[in-house]
């Protein structure tokens, strides 16, 4: 409160009483102050826990299913060619694979004029024609070059592309249509009809629209495209490059190796422990060490890490995979190696320890997705209950804060009085001490 009342009567330096009087009436609200920030520091903590095991679900989802476990590599004789990439559900093996052609679109190249704005024609309508689809009249004022390269991309999906290019030449602007595909052929402008201008420009060059065609084990593949899945499930072909020879026996013939990528999937189990590891390791932190919300994870995730209920495979624990759980700290620890060797020598046990509906990972997943859910988990739980009990306390604070501030008010007008009438008895006592020294003076003479 800005009043100041002083004390010059009483001699009581008042604002400083009153202050301290304040001061110790404010104990409760910076109680509820602590109690605030500590409810949202903690929920902030959960906001973390609940990121940590978002990061922990994603790593267990990749080795809960056989088509996310078990990553594929395919490595080839040459790279001259073609590149691959290989999909779970790809099958190891040796494959012998040419590419005999690879796929184009049709591109028709028009001779060249002076001026892309001149007038080609003065009269008559100029047609399009895609494929065996209908003839498309394009509007008589769209009678230069560059207003028919706009007339043709300003329709819907009409199979085709223009554009100008400049060869630098005399005549350098060269209207040229591109196929969007290799079924969109047969591009034609018929402009007989029009007169007038210019002239519209002929045809100097066409080049056909084409299909990729690949041999696999002596078996021809078409496509579309140069991107080729299909061929062999598992695998994406980019074709990059043709030998075009006469005789396809004669084309170069690149081995295709399918295998499984060990080092990926000993990546996905590495994945799992670091993310395991970390939420131990968040979880002592301080600000949720003795929650017992957060005391509940802990124990159901290390549940999870020794509560094997079944499975139909060899391995029964993460120990029988290389995977021990250090004694002092409660980490996960892994023998890279050891589980590189498993999976070499026993992929099928190794699928079985992980995968399927009693599988290791799956009931993590379980857990994980119940916990970090955003309705029900965790966080959205804790989230929930923090912002009403902040909500309750900032309605408690906006009380106190009035109730202070007239507390504050009646100190302040109590005060007030008091100096008042410390001034009122000081300045009676002046006058009767002077009275009486005026008597004094007169009995005197």
């Amino acid at each position: 409160m800005a009043i100041s009342i002083g004390g010059l009567a009483s001699g009581i330096d008042t604002n400083s009483l009153i202050d301290a009087l304040m001061e110790a009436e404010r104990l409760p609200l910076y109680r509820m102050e602590d109690d605030r920030n500590e409810l949202n520091s903690r929920l902030n903590s959960f906001k973390k826990l609940d990121g940590h095991m978002g990061n922990l679900l994603e790593a267990v989802e990749k080795l809960a299913t056989s088509e996310e476990l078990l990553s594929r590599k395919s490595e080839q004789s040459s790279e001259e060619y073609f590149a691959t990439t290989a999909g779970s559900e790809a099958q190891p093996g040796n494959y012998e694979v040419k590419v005999l052609s690879l796929a184009q679109v049709e591109k028709v190249v028009y001779q060249g004029v002076a001026d892309k704005d001149a007038e080609l024609f003065t009269s008559g309508t100029v047609n399009l024609q895609v494929g065996g689809n209908a003839p498309i009249a394009l509007a008589p004022a769209d009678n230069t070059l560059d207003g028919i390269m706009e007339a043709i991309n300003a329709l819907e999906d009409p199979g085709i592309t223009a554009s100008i290019v400049n060869d630098g030449s005399g005549t350098p602007y060269r209207l040229v249509l591109t196929g969007d595909s290799v079924q969109d052929d047969n591009i034609t402008i018929d402009a007989s009809g029009v007169s007038g201008g210019t002239g519209f420009p002929t045809v100097e060059l066409t080049r056909s629209a084409s299909q990729a065609q690949i041999e696999v084990d002596g078996i021809s593949i078409v496509s579309d495209s140069n991107t080729i899945s299909g061929a062999i499930p598992g695998i994406t072909f980019d074709l990059t490059k043709a030998d075009e020879v006469l005789d396809p026996a004669d084309a170069t013939t690149t081995t295709l190796t399918v295998g499984t990528d060990e080092e990926a999937i000993v990546a996905k189990v590495e994945d799992f422990v670091d993310d395991f590891n970390d939420i131990l390791s968040f979880l002592s932190y301080d600000g949720l060490s003795g929650d017992s919300a957060a005391r509940s994870v802990k124990r159901s995730l290390q549940n999870l890490l020794t509560n094997v209920d079944g499975g139909t495979g060899v391995y029964q624990s993460l120990s029988t995979l290389g995977i021990e759980t250090d004694e002092r700290t409660g980490d996960l620890v892994i023998d890279s190696t050891a589980l590189k060797d498993m999976i070499e020598n026993d992929l099928d046990g190794f699928e079985t320890f992980w995968t399927g509906d009693t599988g290791f990972a799956g009931r993590f997943v379980d857990y994980l997705e119940g916990a970090t859910d955003s309705i029900d988990g965790l966080y959205a739980g804790r989230k929930k209950s923090t912002e009403a009990s902040v909500s309750r306390i900032d309605d408690s604070i906006s009380s106190m804060l009035l109730r202070l501030e007239k507390r504050e008010s009646i100190l302040v007008g109590q005060f007030s009085a008091m100096e008042q009438l410390v001034s009122t008895m000081n300045s009676q006592s002046n006058y009767l001490a002077q009275q009486m020294s005026i008597m004094a003076s007169m009995g005197s003479k």
